[in-house]
């Protein structure tokens, strides 16, 4: 599986680009900022596999790929979603919106929409943001959790 690649980017445009190493292999990569030209760069990547293609989402920092890594756990949030999600709130943003249970702001994002956002605290260990996934008709249908424990200074999801 890769994990990090290093190059020279060929294409940006801010949805994806094209990363030359040295060996001469091009990568195309969901990124969400336009770079240079020529730039040399080094980008974390989480390869997802589906059965019809291989994709590549490439992250300026291993916390950001690993955030990504846990949203996709969510059942019903696809990589896609979850990187758009990623992209819309940064993951500063998207910790504090969980942790201060800023609920307002993730309905407003499109990827949060299909889900009845809800959030409650879990005693001194953290906070826990719950969706609702919803059927066609808008009845429930199964609870989707994320966890943020704090130990510390640090802020750990689950």
């Amino acid at each position: 599986m890769i994990g990090q690649i290093s190059g020279e980017i060929t294409f940006s445009d801010g949805k994806e680009l094209i990363l030359l190493t040295t060996s001469g292999i091009g990568y195309q990569i969901y990124y969400n900022q336009v770079l240079p030209e020529g730039r040399k760069t080094t980008l974390f990547i989480s390869q997802i596999f589906k059965e019809d293609s291989q994709d590549l989402f490439g992250f300026d920092s291993l916390r950001n790929k690993k955030l990504f890594e846990m949203l996709i756990t969510v059942k019903g949030v696809g990589p896609k979603s979850a990187y758009n999600l990623l992209c819309h709130l940064g993951p500063d943003s998207l910790i504090d919106a969980i942790t201060y249970e800023s609920v307002d702001l993730l309905k407003k994002l499109p990827e949060v929409l299909s889900q009845s956002v809800n959030t409650q605290e879990q005693g001194d260990s953290g906070i826990i943001l719950a969706g609702i996934i919803k059927d066609q008709d808008g009845s429930p249908k199964e609870w989707q959790v994320i966890t943020l424990v704090e130990e510390g200074n640090n802020r750990i999801l689950i």
